[in-house]
C-alpha cells in the first residue's frame, strides 16, 4: 500500500505478491520465542474473533463496492469489467454460502491456514477484495471501509496491508488507540511498512503520545543512516519535519 503524502490518509491499491504474504506471518511467528509466540497467537485469536461476527455484513459492504466498480467499468485486479450490476459476473469471487455461515457459526482460528485458503477463495479475489475496500475510502465511506477490512483481516490476518487499511478507517474515525494497535500489527508484520509507521506516529500523536511517536521515528532514521539508505533516510526526514507540525498545530475547540 502506498500512502503518497505522508499525511494524506488517501488508500491507493498497490497489492502484489499476495499468496507469499498471506503464508509470511506463519514464517514470522516461527521466530518468536515460544512464550511471545503463544501470546501473539492468542492475541491475534481474540482479536479476530470480534471481526467473525462481523464477515456477514462485510462481505455485504464488499459485495456493493464490487459491483458498483463492476458497473462503473473499473478494472480490478487486472480483471476486465463487464460494465454491468451483475452479481453472476462476480460470483466466483465470493465463498458459498453455506461454507460462510460455518465460519460464522463456528470459531475458526488457524495460523498455518488463512480463513480465505480454507474457504477455497484464489488470491486473485482477495486482491479485487481489497481494491475494492480501499475505493471505499475515496468516497469517504470510513466506517463501511472499517467494515471491509475486518473482513479482510479475518480472511487473511498475516497481511500487512490490511492491518495498515483498517488502521486508516480506524484513524479517520478518531478510533486512536484501536488505529495504533492495527497499525503496530502492520509493522510487526512487514518491518519496512514505512506508511504503517507514519501513520502509526500520526495516531500517536493524536492520542497524545508525541514522546512515542517522535521515539520511533527517530529509532528507524538512525537505522536507516546505519545503513546507508539516503533515500529511506531523506524521506524519514521529511516526515519527522511534518510530523512535529502537526504535533504543534493548535489544538481544535468544540
Amino acid at each position: 500500500m502506498q500512502l503518497p503524502v505522508p499525511w494524506d490518509p488517501t488508500v491507493e491499491a498497490a497489492f502484489t505478491n499476495f499468496s507469499e504474504k498471506a503464508f509470511a506471518a506463519q514464517a514470522k511467528t516461527e521466530t518468536l520465542h515460544p512464550i511471545d509466540k503463544q501470546i501473539y497467537i492468542s492475541s491475534l485469536r481474540e482479536q479476530l474473533a470480534g471481526f467473525y461476527s462481523d464477515v456477514e455484513q462485510g462481505f455485504e459492504i464488499l459485495l456493493n463496492a464490487v459491483l458498483e466498480l463492476n458497473a462503473a467499468g473499473k478494472t480490478l485486479a487486472g480483471i476486465e469489467p463487464t460494465h454491468k450490476r451483475s452479481v453472476k459476473a462476480i460470483k466466483h469471487l465470493f465463498p458459498n454460502k453455506q461454507a460462510l455461515q460455518k465460519v460464522i457459526q463456528g470459531d475458526f482460528f488457524d495460523e498455518r491456514v488463512p480463513l480465505f485458503a480454507a474457504l477455497e477463495m484464489s488470491p486473485k479475489a482477495m486482491e479485487v477484495l481489497y481494491e475494492a475496500a480501499c475505493s471505499l475510502f475515496d468516497e469517504n465511506k470510513d466506517e463501511e471501509a472499517r467494515m471491509a477490512c475486518r473482513t479482510l483481516l479475518a480472511l487473511a490476518p498475516h497481511i500487512a496491508d490490511f492491518w495498515t487499511a483498517h488502521g486508516v478507517s480506524l484513524l479517520r474515525l478518531k478510533r486512536l488507540e484501536e488505529a495504533i494497535e492495527s497499525l503496530e500489527r502492520a509493522i510487526f508484520l512487514d518491518s519496512k511498512a514505512t506508511q504503517a509507521l507514519l501513520l502509526l506516529c500520526r495516531a500517536l500523536v493524536e492520542a497524545g503520545r508525541t514522546g512515542e511517536a517522535q521515539a520511533r521515528l527517530g529509532e528507524k532514521l538512525d537505522d536507516a543512516a546505519h545503513r546507508g539508505d539516503n533515500e529511506l533516510y531523506n524521506l524519514l526526514e521529511a516526515a519527522r519535519f511534518e510530523l512535529n507540525k502537526f504535533a504543534a498545530r493548535p489544538a481544535i475547540t468544540l
